[in-house]
């Protein structure tokens, strides 16, 4: 890999220098303790005055029923708060080191992808407004790259729907991508320009042909004139399945059963999703910690969606030592299996994919 260390010098490296704040990881997770400890005591006192307040009076009995059902509610929401502001600690701590060992540069929070971008990739259904937490740019072999930790939110009459939350990953493909490719997750429905049912046309031609039939009998229209509306209907209608997607089926038995794949090329598809881009796909979606993945070449673009509630690179943890380095091998995985993709299309080559 180009200036980049191999994997157990990275991790050897990285675990001498998360060792430094070790002392720190039990600060927070002493605090941690102490802040879960009086929340429980808290809500043990308030319970048992609650009880002894059921009968002499049931007003304040609920009233601190409401009391306790807050503060249990609290307990949980913020179970996890250190942990997060212990994360986000070592990232700081450790970035400099991270940034030189895999050519990285971080984003501006907020700023991940433009919108006509995630637009025209398909890969996501209609949203009002994204929100990104990490974003970082790398460059591998000279492709550059982006990663960002994103939420996609759809606002509909005050309510929000999170629609997508997960890392984008996007890079430049070295080919103009004549026609869209799309592969989603088996039930993943939620991307635009769903494809039709394979009947589709036919069943629009036939139902149009019967509905113009009826309409120029009872209009009394010369026959010349009814096979030019129906001719016109037909071709539009075979326009539009020239230019939809189409389903795919592949020779891997096992890919085909895990994914749908879409297509405006059959030929360019298989192209594109060889067996071994598959297998890449597949570490992709591993090294992420996940069961969903879908990815889009489009234009002279190629990007993955990965949803996953994970924190986007995570070093440690609060209530792990930090001499383990499971923490560190997992970011190496995740960031190598990008380098994979990059190097399996040869995006640094100028003579296509």
């Amino acid at each position: 890999m180009e200036n980049i260390k191999n994997k157990r010098e990275f991790v050897n490296e990285l675990t001498i220098k998360l060792a430094e704040y070790e002392d720190e990881r039990k600060k927070y997770l002493l605090r941690w303790f102490s802040i879960q400890l009086t929340s429980i005591l808290g809500l043990c006192v308030f319970f048992k005055i609650t009880i002894s307040m059921l009968r002499p009076a049931p007003f304040i009995f609920v009233l601190f029923s409401i009391i306790l059902l807050a503060g249990i509610i609290y307990f949980f929401c913020n179970f996890f708060v250190e942990d997060k502001k212990f994360k986000n600690f070592l990232k700081e701590k450790c970035k400099s080191n991270i940034l030189r060992n895999y050519n990285l540069i971080t984003g501006n929070e907020g700023l991940g992808f433009p919108y006509y971008l995630l637009k025209d990739s398909n890969l996501f259904c209609k949203y009002t407004y994204e929100k990104t937490d990490d974003v970082i740019m790398g460059k591998y072999k000279n492709v550059e790259y982006t990663i960002s930790e994103t939420k996609l939110i759809i606002e509909v009459k005050n309510f929000k729907f999170t629609v997508f939350k997960g890392v984008i990953i996007s890079f430049k493909s070295n080919k103009k991508i004549l026609a869209e490719t799309l592969v989603t997750t088996k039930g993943d429905n939620n991307i635009r320009n769903y494809p039709p049912n394979s009947n589709f046309t036919k069943v629009f031609i036939g139902l149009y042909c019967i509905m113009l039939c009826g309409i120029c009998i009872l209009l009394d229209i010369k026959f010349p004139i009814i096979a030019i509306i129906i001719l016109a209907g037909i071709s539009i209608a075979l326009f539009v399945e020239k230019n939809a997607m189409k389903d795919v089926n592949l020779e891997d038995v096992s890919f085909d059963k895990r994914f749908n794949v879409y297509t405006k090329d059959q030929v360019e598809a298989r192209y594109l999703l060889t067996t071994t881009f598959m297998d890449r796909l597949k570490s992709l979606e591993t090294s992420f910690g996940t069961k969903g993945i879908k990815c889009s070449f489009f234009d002279d673009n190629i990007m993955f969606a990965i949803p996953t509630k994970k924190d986007l690179f995570e070093l440690g943890s609060i209530f792990q030592p930090l001499g383990s380095n499971k923490s560190i091998e997992e970011f190496y995985d995740e960031l190598n299996s990008i380098h994979e993709i990059i190097d399996h299309f040869k995006l640094n080559e100028n003579t296509g994919l």
